[in-house]
């Protein structure tokens, strides 16, 4: 089975049940955390991945290190355990992560750029967005890129808008070449 279904299917189980148990909040929380240190330790990463240590020494790992999240959090890492699906972990994360600011109207865009952006252009960015994705709570991050030249890229709801200089001059290379 596919990265992209096992996520789903644990994730959506997961916070289908956090909504019975009204703990949804702090089960967002906790998974927004094991994301963040996911992907800033290695180690941790490693670990999960390793199909030569046992689950469960993964499960005492996590608990350790995640030590004083909800209880149904820990329940959600021994079901992961037990199942041997600890190398999906952050996925399964994400996609809750997804799911919860789906439920919550809330939309996530990156914009790439050559110099940091005004809040002005931040907001109509961001007006453009609402528009767009039908959210009113869109959460903008600026990457500063210099290889961008000039303009935006605006990446949303698994879609691309490259309005960069960039983009242009390649299109002009290739008319160049190609006429």
């Amino acid at each position: 089975m596919s990265d992209y279904r096992i996520a789903n299917r644990y994730a959506k189980s997961l916070f289908e049940l956090a909504q019975e148990e009204n703990s949804v909040e702090a089960i967002y929380n906790d998974l927004q955390t094991v994301i963040k240190v996911a992907t800033h330790s290695k180690d941790l990463a490693d670990l999960l991945r390793s199909p030569v240590i046992p689950a469960d020494k993964k499960l005492k790992v996590l608990e350790t290190t995640f030590n004083g999240v909800h209880d149904r959090t820990v329940a959600f890492f021994r079901l992961l355990a037990g199942k041997r699906r600890e190398a999906q972990l952050v996925s399964i994360c994400e996609e809750f992560i997804r799911r919860y600011e789906d439920s919550k109207g809330i939309a996530r865009a990156k914009v790439t750029s050559a110099i940091p952006l005004s809040e002005d252009i931040l907001e109509k960015v961001r007006k453009y967005l609402k528009g767009a994705v039908q959210k009113e709570d869109i959460q903008l991050v600026n990457i500063v890129d210099e290889k961008a030249i000039g303009g935006m890229v605006i990446e949303y709801d698994n879609k691309l808008l490259d309005l960069s200089v960039a983009r242009e001059l390649n299109e002009i290379k290739k008319k160049l070449i190609y006429n």
